[in-house]
């Protein structure tokens, strides 16, 4: 909608490939190859857009997701590194309170680097008093699984259809849902 809104009718970039970034870094992807939005506050519109759509919708999660949060609570440290911005981790934690369990939270907001720099996770590890090294990371984007890779941390890809094929090979192991690890 953004893009046709400013005219372009024919985008030149895949909505997957913007996946996982900050919203920042997802508007200079856009912007490199439409530079007819160089005028443009591309990354507020995303963002707004964005929350419009949640907002009109609610979030939705990876079945199991809110379940399997609960059941490691109290066993292992719980964090959560997004390139969203920290209204919308608000939003999870109004929407589905399992994730209030969470400890500690880094967000785009609290980055200089963009996923699929390893910084926000680093980050995270550093906040959680873990080594990286010890660190099993869900992922569900190309960015985030690059970005805990390069941190030295293990990863289980969450599969969508964005992502199919893509995941694969950049994770240790991978999962369609968290129900699936309830069993």
């Amino acid at each position: 909608a953004l893009l046709a809104q400013h005219g372009v009718s024919n985008p030149a970039v895949d909505a997957n490939t913007l996946h996982g970034l900050t919203w920042g870094a997802a508007a200079d992807r856009v912007k490199a190859v439409h530079p007819e939005l160089a005028s443009v506050d591309v990354a507020s519109a995303m963002m707004r857009g964005f929350a419009e759509i949640l907002d009109a919708s609610g979030l939705t999660l990876v079945p199991g997701a809110d379940d399997f949060v609960v059941g490691l609570h109290g066993r292992f440290r719980l964090g959560l590194y997004t390139s969203n911005v920290r209204s919308e981790v608000q939003r999870l934690k109004r929407e589905y309170p399992a994730f209030q369990v969470l400890e500690t939270v880094v967000s785009g907001e609290d980055v200089r680097h963009s996923k699929p720099h390893p910084e926000g996770y680093l980050r995270l590890a550093e906040q959680l008093g873990v080594e990286p090294e010890s660190c099993v990371v869900f992922e569900d984007s190309v960015a985030g699984l690059k970005s805990a890779r390069s941190a030295g941390m293990q990863t289980v890809g969450v599969i969508h259809p964005g992502t199919q094929g893509l995941v694969e090979s950049l994770a240790d192991r991978t999962i369609s849902d968290y129900s699936e690890l309830l069993r």
